[in-house]
């Protein structure tokens, strides 16, 4: 197989899965708002799920780098994934579906950070950059929300076939996707320590942890209150979803660059304050219209985090411990934004309202930025002076 050319079957497996997680993200609190469950019924779903996620995920990322190949992996949880998505037809009683929704976690949390991780693997020390492959999950993403968001009409049990195929999708494109091995062979045995003593990786996780708190609560709860409150529909919340995944590929494609130019501190930075001004706007704004247009801030702040924080675990962590770096990273965040403020995020929405969690949202944005961007300027100049003392010492 030629390796030289554009990677296009890791692109498709973008386009895909993305079109999968596009339906499952934007309209499953909605099937759960449609069979009865509240806010809090729908923040306890969420958090089960992903206290799940989070013994899961380590598991799959061990198992992923101990592989001899990474696909084998992506292929049990594509295929075990795509087939549990299909059970949510057989009962929608809410213990039932929560103990669906614990199924379906189990195979489905893990394929993100896996799938980043493998696709990372695979171009290394090659011409393309993770940013214009990553691009057809946000294609992926913008088309199936919005198409979608028309074919299904409100009826929100029409989402579990069209997930099950998109992953069925996956599995079966794996059996053509070049082989990528794992790394934690026994001649290169790295320590989960290392990951931790990096202090720079567990303030820019730190960072992406905070900074996904608005993120986590716009995905659980604003659709539910942009279609009781503000009027919308499905087919006008896919055109919102739309907005949001479209807004990335511009900074898809530039992202690498731009990285290179201004440091991944300096964009880190921005982009927190650039959430921030999205979640006031979030609750200040009540016109359809003004809402969909706020929503494209989002391909900025987002495409940074994303593309830093991978970038710089595939850069300065150990090769047999990318995978489980990855998913450590999407581990703390998940508990973090959905364990604890997916729960009392439902809560407080019951209580005070969605759009005013929103404002609460715009306010912890803003201050991460500032706090987390001195920190992360502090440690770079301290790293820099180490890197120096080293070098006189050489020299000496």
């Amino acid at each position: 197989m030629n390796t030289s050319g554009f990677p296009v079957h890791f692109f498709l497996l973008y386009v895909l899965y993305y079109s999968g997680q596009a339906i499952y993200s934007a309209y499953f609190n909605l099937y759960l708002s449609g069979i009865g469950f509240s806010n809090t019924m729908i923040g306890l779903t969420v958090s089960l799920s992903t206290l799940l996620l989070l013994m899961v995920q380590p598991f799959w990322g061990i198992i992923s780098d101990r592989a001899k190949n990474k696909n084998s992996v992506l292929k049990i949880l594509f295929l075990f994934s795509g087939l549990s998505a299909m059970m949510y037809y057989l009962s929608a009683d809410y213990f039932y579906v929560i103990i669906i929704s614990l199924v379906f976690t189990m195979f489905y949390a893990a394929l993100t950070p896996l799938q980043d991780n493998t696709t990372l693997e695979y171009l290394k020390d090659k011409k393309w950059d993770f940013g214009k492959i990553r691009m057809g999950g946000t294609i992926g993403y913008a088309v199936a929300v919005a198409a979608a968001g028309i074919m299904i009409k409100s009826r929100y049990s029409s989402i579990f076939w069209l997930i099950s195929l998109f992953l069925l999708l996956c599995f079966a494109l794996m059996y053509i996707i070049p082989p990528v091995p794992g790394y934690r062979t026994r001649t290169e045995k790295a320590s989960f320590s290392e990951i931790l003593k990096n202090r720079m990786l567990m303030v820019l996780i730190g960072f992406n942890l905070v900074n996904s708190l608005g993120l986590s609560f716009f995905y659980t709860y604003y659709p539910v209150y942009f279609e009781s409150s503000i009027g919308g529909d499905s087919s006008i919340i896919g055109v919102l979803m739309f907005t949001c995944a479209i807004a990335e590929i511009p900074f898809m494609l530039i992202i690498d660059n731009i990285s290179r130019r201004f440091g991944i501190i300096k964009l880190l930075i921005a982009a927190a304050a650039v959430s921030g001004l999205r979640w006031f706007l979030m609750y200040l704004l009540t016109s359809p219209v003004l809402i969909v247009l706020a929503n494209l801030l989002h391909g900025f702040s987002f495409t940074c985090f994303t593309y830093c924080i991978l970038t710089y675990i595939s850069e300065n962590v150990p090769k047999s411990l990318r995978a489980a770096g990855q998913t450590f990273n999407t581990m703390v965040t998940a508990f973090f934004s959905k364990v604890i403020f997916g729960f009392l995020g439902g809560v407080a929405s019951d209580i005070f309202g969605i759009n005013r969690i929103m404002l609460v949202s715009s306010v912890i944005s803003f201050l991460s930025a500032i706090v987390f961007g001195f920190w992360l300027i502090k440690l770079s100049k301290g790293n820099e002076a180490g890197a120096e003392a080293c070098l006189r010492a050489g020299e000496r």
